[in-house]
């Protein structure tokens, strides 16, 4: 295994409990579908997104890794960071919205 794919490897060590989360919570929420309605419609939507976002942040973590590591310079990485990492936050950003939304819905099933 490379310096590269080990320290990126480290890197994920903290971020496996949140995609854990966010899969388990993916699949509560399509669970109870027919017992929450649009409440757990909105939560599923949220945390698909969530867990989108954690998967591009990720994917980008290994290509800035194994990037530098071959040599590659900053400014031509830079150019992958411009793309994963505004659509990671955006993800992440409306994951959030849509998981907020569903927690404060009115008229939720019970």
């Amino acid at each position: 295994m490379s310096d590269s794919t080990s320290a990126f490897l480290v890197t994920q060590v903290y971020r496996i409990p949140f995609l854990l989360i966010y899969v388990v919570a993916l699949v509560v929420a399509i669970r109870r579908l027919g017992t929450m309605g649009d409440a757990a419609l909105l939560a599923a939507i949220g945390f698909g997104f969530l867990t989108a976002g954690w998967v591009l942040t990720t994917v980008f973590m290994h290509i800035q890794y194994t990037e530098t590591a071959r040599g590659t310079s900053m400014q031509e990485v830079a150019h992958f960071a411009a793309i994963f990492v505004p659509a990671a936050q955006l993800s992440s950003l409306i994951g959030t919205a849509l998981v907020a939304m569903a927690v404060f819905r009115r008229g939720a099933r019970s």
